[in-house]
């Protein structure tokens, strides 16, 4: 099988003829080791989506600035009612945001004109490429994606800090936003749903610890069950089931039931060094296919110690039916390449499936 053949077999609930090991684009594409890793049995995971999201109303640009000789990127929404302003600092593969967008309650009604100003259309035909490459099931997949939950989208704007403290201070305010978003999030669910990609995310980085189970149910949970009832319906209608998952890259010990409640077919990006270990996991979740992280907290380990952690996931993951190895999350740059082919040696040499 090759890559992208045992990466779909799981999804389609079928034991691949060893586990699949996925990895992010942004991991693998244009390093010197990328082609070498694909030869051997990783998959790239590139993700995408299938909407394209507009604010005809709202002017943006970035521009260049330097903070204390480093160099940062602002970037400016200008609404009606003034300036929403972001500013970023590259890091390597990523980035750090030093000033999210919400600074003030002022910034409530700038926020609500966003949000509102928000159209949703489809991008099939300029996403061409990328389905045939898909449907070619070599080394490589797309993720399709719905965009964050709503209320994930109004931490992701505060920030974590203070979002803590407006949800106290100025919840009627945070639960208007809200409901604009659920409204624009039910435009984005057909549109993916009819896509012709063949899972989708939605999206994640939810952090139990801070939201606790009661916001979870109450402001989660509902939305996953909507874009899991348009899924269904469009399933019905041309005879091809689409994934939907979150990225639960967190420690979800507090949530593991709730998660098992929902409608969701995989959890990417579950993290056994801050959560509850694979066999639980899947005890708990027996409709669900388990897409790990292999686990951040250990990516600084010998690579000796890699192959054995690897070795440990992979005894306790007994339905291999439901079960991924993926790459979510940054890995040093020194040891990059290594733990990548010391993870894919263990599942090579461990991860074999009989069928």
């Amino acid at each position: 099988m090759t890559p992208a053949q045992r990466v779909y077999a799981v999804l389609r609930g079928e034991i691949p003829d060893q586990v699949p090991f996925t990895v992010y684009e942004y991991l693998m594409d244009g390093f010197p080791f990328e082609q070498s890793l694909r030869e051997q049995g990783a998959c790239v995971v590139h993700r995408v989506s299938s909407a394209r999201i507009t604010y005809p109303n709202v002017q943006e640009f970035s521009e260049t600035v330097y903070v204390d000789g480093r160099k940062h990127i602002r970037t400016v929404r200008r609404t009606p009612y003034g300036d929403l302003t972001t500013l970023t600092e590259p890091a390597g593969l990523t980035s750090w945001t030093r000033e999210h967008m919400f600074k003030t309650p002022d910034d409530y009604k700038k926020m609500a004109f966003l949000f509102s100003d928000m159209q949703v259309t489809s991008r099939y035909e300029e996403l061409a490429e990328q389905v045939a490459l898909d449907r070619a099931e070599q080394d490589v997949i797309f993720r399709d994606d719905i965009g964050l939950e709503p209320l994930q989208k109004i931490i992701d704007c505060m920030g974590t800090l203070e979002f803590c403290y407006e949800w106290m201070d100025n919840r009627d305010e945070i639960l208007k936003l809200y409901s604009i978003l659920r409204d624009k999030a039910r435009l984005v669910y057909p549109i993916i749903a009819a896509s012709p990609f063949r899972f989708s995310n939605y999206g994640g980085n939810v952090t139990p610890e801070i939201i606790g189970r009661d916001v979870f149910a109450e402001y989660y949970m509902p939305v996953y069950e909507e874009a899991a009832e348009v899924f269904r319906k469009y399933a019905a209608l041309s005879k091809s089931e689409k994934k939907l998952g979150v990225h639960f890259d967190a420690d979800n010990t507090t949530i593991m039931d709730l998660i098992g409640q929902t409608p969701l077919d995989y959890i990417e990006a579950y993290d056994i060094s801050m959560s509850p270990d694979v066999a639980t996991a899947m005890g708990q979740w027996p409709d669900k296919i388990l897409w790990l992280n292999w686990p951040s907290g250990w990516q600084c380990h010998s690579r000796e110690g890699i192959i054995q952690d690897t070795k440990d996931i992979l005894d306790q993951a007994k339905d291999r039916s439901r079960f991924i190895i993926g790459i979510t999350e940054d890995i040093p740059a020194d040891i990059h390449e290594r733990n990548l082919r010391a993870i894919l040696q263990s599942i090579q040499q461990y991860g074999q499936n009989e069928r």
